[in-house]
C-alpha cells in the first residue's frame, strides 16, 4: 500500500502487510484525536499512519497477527516487523551480491533462482529437524534464509544491511505479574478477556467461521462465537473410519447453537490421494502439517475464507500431558540419585520397556537434570545417543537434543524462578506451538486461500494466563478446569471424555496404500548422499519400523520421506 499524506502527496512511505490488526479500529481513534486524518478504512492505513505519528513505537499499540515491511522515505530505511507471537512469517535473505530479500514463504526466495540463492541445506536446521520433526528457532532448512524473530523489528538501510533485531515484547515479562486473590475472579478475568478475544477476531470484511473439532477448545470457540455473533458457519472434518471420527460431538453442538453447520467426509482413499499435493505444498518440512492441510482444504471447499482456530489453548490452560508428565519425569531422576548407580540402573531398566517412549525414559536418566532438557526430550524424534548414524553435530548445537545451544540457553533462562506449569506452558508456547503449529497452520491454511485466526492467542488473555497460579490450571475433575469453569454451556460430554485428537493411521498406510512412495523416497541413495546422510540410515530405520513399529514409531518414517520430498522438490543438496 502506498501511503498518500493529507496534502495529496503520494509516495510518503509503502506498506507490504500480510496478516490483520484485529484493534485497529481503536488504534484509528486515537490517531484521530492526535489530528491525523484518513482516506480509508483499512487496516493498512492505520499502520502507515501509526509509524508516521510514533514510529517504530507504533507496534506496541498493535494488537492482532501481522508481519510487515514499511519503506521510510524520509529515513531512507526498511522497517521490518512481526507479531508477538510470531503467527505470521517473515523469512529475510541477504545474497552474497547484496541488497536484501523478504518474504512470507521460503518458496518464493527460492524463486530468485541462481545466482541468488543457493540451494544448500543448513546443517543445524538439519540437526533441528532431525530432533523434532520440524526446525527450530529462526534458521531454516535453507542455509542463509532466517526468519525475523517473533515479537522483534529491525531496520535496513537502501543497500539491504540489517540492523540487529531489537525484541519489542516477551511473554516472560508478564509471567510475575500478581494474579487475582481468588479462582474465582481468575475464572471471571478470563471469561471477560475469552469474550473480548472472540469480538476482536470476528471483526472481518468476509464471514468468519469455525473448525468444530468436538473438542473442548473448538468447542469453547464455538459457544464464544455464538454469543458474539448470529448465524455463525461452522466445518467439521469427518472420517468414514470411526476410531478417528468425532463429528457426532461437533454436531450435537453446533445443532445446539444454531450454526450453520457442515460435515464433510473424507474416505481413506482421498486423505492417501491427498498426501503428495500436501509434500508438493511444504514450505519447510515437518511430520505434523497433514491434519491441518486436510481441514483447510475442507473449509474453503466448504466456502469459508476466515476461520476460527483454536491452537494456544493447551498451552495456556494446560491441557497436554507434558504439564504432569515432565515434573514427575524429574521427580523420579532426582530420587535414583540418592542411590548408587541408581540412575544408570534405571535407565537400563526402562530401555527394555515394550513401548514407543522406552528410549526416551532412560534417556531422562542421563540428560542435563533441567526442565527444559526434559521438555525438550518429551517430543524429541530421533536420539542421537540411539542413533548414531545422523550427521555430526554442527558446533553451537546442542550435542544431547541437536537444537541450537543458544536457543536451548535462552530457553533455560526465560523459565528461570517459575513454577513448573508456568515453564512448561512458556516452553509449549514458544517452542512446539511457534515452530510447528502455527508456522503449518499458516502454511496449509493459506495454500487453500484461507486466513486462519488464533482468538487464544489474543494478547492480553496470554498476558494473563501466564501469571495464572499452575495450581489452578491442573486437572482436576477435567482437563483444562479454567477454560471450561470460564466457558459457561460447555457440554460435559465434551469436557469429561478422554482427549481424542486428530490422529492418522500412518502405519498402516506405510505398508499399505502409500508403501511405494515411502519406499522409493527413502531408496534415493544419491540424495541422502548429497544431504550429508549416510544412504543406509533412512533404510535401516524403515527395516526396524518393520521388525517393530511399537518401538521404532511411524513419525520417524514419515519424517525422512518428508524430508526426501522438500529436498527433491527444490533441488536441495548439502553444504560444501
Amino acid at each position: 500500500m502506498e501511503e498518500i499524506d493529507e496534502r495529496g502527496k503520494r509516495g510518503t512511505n509503502w506498506l507490504s502487510f500480510n496478516g490483520e490488526i484485529y484493534n485497529f479500529r481503536k488504534v484509528r481513534e486515537k490517531l484521530i484525536k492526535e489530528g491525523w486524518r484518513f482516506r480509508t478504512e483499512s487496516d493498512s492505513e492505520v499502520i502507515l499512519k501509526a509509524y508516521r505519528a510514533w514510529g517504530p513505537e507504533a507496534v506496541h499499540e498493535l494488537d492482532g497477527m501481522f508481519a510487515f515491511a514499511l519503506w521510510d522515505e524520509h529515513a531512507q530505511r526498511l522497517f521490518l516487523c512481526r507479531d508477538r507471537m510470531g503467527i505470521k512469517p517473515l523469512y529475510l535473505y541477504q545474497p552474497k551480491q547484496g541488497g536484501l530479500f523478504f518474504a512470507s514463504e521460503i518458496r518464493a526466495l527460492l524463486a530468485l533462482g541462481t545466482p541468488w540463492v543457493e540451494r544448500k541445506i543448513d546443517k543445524g536446521a538439519l540437526q533441528a529437524y532431525f530432533a523434532q520433526g520440524s526446525v527450530w528457532g529462526n534458521q531454516t532448512l535453507v542455509s542463509g534464509i532466517r526468519a525475523l524473530e517473533a515479537g522483534s523489528y529491525t531496520f535496513a538501510d537502501r543497500t539491504g544491511k540489517l540492523q540487529p533485531a531489537r525484541k519489542y515484547w516477551a511473554l516472560r515479562q508478564h509471567a510475575e505479574l500478581p494474579p487475582p486473590p481468588t479462582r474465582s475472579e481468575c475464572v471471571h478475568k478470563i471469561r471477560q478477556l475469552l469474550q473480548q478475544a472472540m469480538e476482536d477476531h470476528l471483526v472481518s470484511d468476509v464471514p468468519v467461521g469455525l473448525f468444530l473439532s468436538g473438542g473442548i477448545d473448538s468447542s469453547a470457540l464455538a459457544i464464544l462465537a455464538s454469543r458474539a455473533k448470529t448465524g455463525l458457519d461452522a466445518i467439521t472434518l469427518g472420517f468414514k473410519q470411526k476410531d478417528y471420527d468425532e463429528t457426532h460431538f461437533a454436531s450435537r453442538l453446533g445443532k445446539s447453537l444454531g450454526l450453520r453447520h457442515q460435515i464433510i467426509r473424507r474416505s481413506e482413499a482421498e486423505l492417501i490421494e491427498d498426501f503428495p499435493r500436501f509434500l508438493s505444498a511444504l514450505d519447510q518440512p515437518s511430520i505434523d502439517g497433514f491434519n491441518t492441510y486436510l481441514v483447510s482444504k475442507a473449509a474453503r471447499e466448504a466456502g469459508l475464507k476466515v476461520v476460527l482456530s483454536g491452537l494456544g489453548a493447551d498451552e495456556l490452560f494446560g491441557g497436554y500431558p507434558s504439564f504432569w508428565q515432565v515434573p514427575l519425569a524429574l521427580r523420579i531422576r532426582n530420587a535414583t540419585q540418592l542411590w548408587r548407580s541408581g540412575s544408570r540402573a534405571f535407565a537400563l531398566l526402562a530401555r527394555q520397556l515394550p513401548t514407543v517412549h522406552a528410549d526416551k525414559l532412560g534417556a531422562v536418566f542421563y540428560r542435563p537434570n533441567h526442565l527444559v532438557d526434559i521438555q525438550i526430550l518429551r517430543r524429541e524424534l530421533f536420539l542421537r545417543e540411539r542413533h548414531p548414524n545422523l550427521p555430526s553435530s554442527e558446533s553451537g548445537v546442542c550435542r544431547y537434543s541437536g537444537i541450537e545451544a543458544a536457543l536451548v540457553a535462552k530457553m533455560k533462562k526465560d523459565v528461570e524462578g517459575l513454577a513448573p506449569e508456568t515453564q512448561i506452558s512458556l516452553l509449549e508456547l514458544q517452542s512446539y506451538l511457534r515452530y510447528v503449529l502455527l508456522r503449518d497452520s499458516d502454511n496449509f491454511s493459506m495454500a487453500h486461500s484461507l486466513e486462519l485466526r488464533v482468538p487464544f492467542l489474543s494478547t492480553q488473555l496470554m498476558e494473563f494466563l501466564i501469571s495464572v497460579p499452575g495450581k489452578w490450571k491442573r486437572y482436576s475433575r477435567y482437563p483444562k478446569p479454567l477454560l471450561v469453569d470460564a466457558v459457561d454451556g460447555l457440554p460435559r460430554e465434551v469436557y469429561a471424555r478422554k482427549k481424542q485428537g486428530f490422529s492418522l493411521p500412518w502405519a498402516s498406510w506405510m505398508n499399505g496404500p502409500l508403501k511405494k512412495l515411502f519406499t522409493s523416497l527413502l531408496d534415493m541413495q544419491d540424495l541422502w548422499k548429497t544431504l550429508g546422510i549416510e544412504s543406509g540410515f533412512p533404510k535401516s530405520v524403515w527395516q526396524q519400523f518393520q521388525v517393530n513399529p511399537v518401538r521404532i514409531h511411524a513419525s520417524r518414517v514419515l519424517a525422512l520421506c518428508v524430508l526426501a520430498s522438500f529436498a527433491k522438490e527444490h533441488n536441495l543438496s548439502g553444504t560444501d
